[in-house]
């Protein structure tokens, strides 16, 4: 049952980072995750907000 619900989250995450506007080439313009990074000064590479994109 435990490979199965890791299995899913796997599948799902992505989705998920798509719908509030992670792409491979960043955050998409007028998304939540732009307006997210708008608000941060400083984006650290490795932080868990630039890690989606990577």
């Amino acid at each position: 049952m435990g490979r199965i619900a890791l299995g899913a989250v796997g599948a799902v995450t992505p989705l998920l980072l798509g719908v509030v506007g992670f792409s491979a080439a960043g955050p998409v313009a007028g998304s939540i995750a732009a307006g997210f990074q708008a608000g941060i000064v400083n984006i650290v590479a490795g932080s868990s907000f630039a890690r989606p994109r990577a």
